[in-house]
């Protein structure tokens, strides 16, 4: 119960900062933000799916709640204390306003829902019409 509470407060600090983020004035986004999120800051194709230590927050995440809906849903076991249950809730809802707030940065400051890993795999991508090969690869090379 205790991780789950703190893990709410985490939570709702980061959507905090989200929020400070959707302050931004878009020019200031454009000009300081984003581009702190390209070469030579960050590889190319940037996306915060890339960070390992988000992806494996994630899936300890889904783990977690797998796991207590398992606790809670089994029958004939000792019942699961009410403040249990509400901290439980209470992350998921953290978890789930999080998610809301980070689209809404999004949408604020890419509306055209561009991503910087989309532009990548465009720019990257074999031209309509060329000879289709990759200038990274050795020739006959697959």
């Amino acid at each position: 119960m205790t991780t789950f509470r703190r893990l709410t407060v985490l939570y709702d600090a980061a959507t905090a900062s989200m929020k400070y983020a959707a302050d931004f004035d878009p020019r200031e986004y454009e000009t300081l933000i984003r581009p702190s999120m390209s070469p030579p800051f960050l590889s190319p194709g940037f996306s915060g799916e890339q960070n390992d230590d988000h992806a494996v927050m994630l899936d300890l995440m889904r783990q977690t709640r797998v796991a207590v809906k398992d606790v809670l849903r089994r029958p004939g076991q000792e019942p699961v204390p009410q403040e249990v249950r509400d901290a439980a809730q209470h992350l998921w809802a953290a978890q789930s306003r999080n998610r809301r707030h980070h689209m809404l940065v999004c949408e604020k400051f890419v509306p055209d829902g561009g991503s910087l890993l989309k532009d990548y795999f465009a720019s990257n991508s074999p031209k309509e019409g060329g000879s289709g090969s990759d200038p990274e690869q050795p020739e006959g090379a697959s």
